[in-house]
């Protein structure tokens, strides 16, 4: 299982200064959600924070998109290695007879005391569109803080400040951001879509 969670060097230095100062300058943040809940409260015990959502022709989302492009290749050439049994038969990002999409970048801040509880990302929901994702991709984009790692059940991953965790989004992978107990954790994530066009 660990194998599929992998730990990729995703942001240059350049790139983490020129989106972290946008950040500490310029972003906005609102209330998160949990997805099918959009207009509904969250209960507190569920999550805790706020977010920034990201236009797509925005200077900071190209940037962040291009890195998560870099991050998947390198990531599905890890995956390979885990197994030949992904090599040209899981789709993933940039494979051979794929097509992907994202959903929408969004920011993630953390301060002390917030939190994300045990979920997954794949909706159970056959018709929702979040049913369907296939990659999920967490990139921090700073190391000022305590607690706050991406926790799975069998470990917990806090990368440096430019690294992305990506893993699977499926049921077999639920994971938390435990709580910030001190400092404020900042991140973006997206979810990648990928379906195979020869079958």
């Amino acid at each position: 299982m660990n194998d599929l969670v992998q730990t990729i060097d995703c942001l240059t230095a350049d790139e983490l200064d020129f989106v972290m100062n946008w950040i500490n300058t310029e972003a906005v943040w609102g209330e998160t959600t949990v997805f099918g809940s959009e207009g509904v409260p969250i209960p507190s015990d569920v999550r805790t924070g706020t977010r920034c959502c990201m236009d797509d022709a925005h200077p900071v989302t190209e940037t962040i998109h291009t890195a998560f492009n870099r991050a998947l290749l390198t990531y599905a050439a890890e995956v390979n290695n885990v197994s030949d049994a992904f090599i040209n038969q899981w789709p993933q990002p940039g494979s051979w007879g794929t097509s992907s999409w994202r959903e929408g970048i969004q920011l993630l801040k953390y301060e002390e005391g917030q939190f994300y509880n045990n979920h997954y990302d794949m909706s159970p929901i056959k018709d929702a569109p979040e049913h369907h994702r296939t990659h999920s991709i967490v990139l921090y984009l700073n190391e000022e803080f305590t607690g706050g790692r991406t926790v799975f059940p069998h470990r917990a991953f806090k990368p440096k400040a430019g690294q992305a965790l990506i893993f699977p989004s499926n049921w077999c992978y639920p994971h938390r951001c435990e709580t910030v107990s001190s400092g404020t954790k900042l991140a973006a994530v997206t979810w990648y879509y990928s379906l195979y066009n020869n079958g």
